[in-house]
């Protein structure tokens, strides 16, 4: 059958569009039930579940690609043409927390792993990691780790000196 082309040939199609008329959607939107009701339940999931996992790693990419530089919620909603509300609900319901959140959780543990694994200063590693200003980074380090990163730091050659 030929509808599966088809349906994934409007989809593309709808999501190509930035700013899509109402009169473009509403004929978009009767193309898209026509072809789906010709569907079986069986191909109709395969085709959705595909376009979503789609957009999953597209959105996925872009939060990923931006974790270590210095941005805002509005900076990767505007990559993914969302309002900044948008954005949040899908980013939560996706990762499990606020964007702002996993961002800094997600530089955090980076972080710890470059304070283990090299000798880089703490402001090197805060300004790598996409942390602006290094006493920023040092509270929030200390709130998730319990020390400061200088003191992490000094800690765990300690614990190595004696392992050793």
């Amino acid at each position: 059958s030929q509808v599966p082309k088809r349906l994934q040939k409007v989809m593309k199609e709808l999501s190509e569009f930035d700013n899509i008329s109402d009169n473009l959607a509403y004929i978009k939107l009767c193309e898209l039930i026509c072809l789906l009701s010709e569907l079986e339940n069986m191909q109709f999931r395969n085709i959705i579940t595909s376009e979503a996992n789609s957009r999953l790693a597209k959105f996925s990419k872009i939060v990923s690609d931006s974790i270590y530089q210095p941005c805002t919620v509005a900076d990767l909603a505007q990559k993914e043409n969302m309002s900044i509300s948008a954005f949040k609900s899908h980013f939560k319901a996706i990762f499990g927390q606020s964007p702002h959140a996993w961002l800094i959780s997600q530089r955090l543990e980076h972080a710890k792993i470059l304070l283990l694994t090299t000798d880089k200063s703490v402001l090197e590693i805060g300004s790598e990691c996409g942390f602006v200003r290094c006493s920023h980074f040092s509270k929030l380090f200390k709130q998730q780790f319990l020390y400061p990163p200088y003191k992490f730091k000094q800690l765990q050659i300690k614990l190595n000196n004696k392992q050793h």
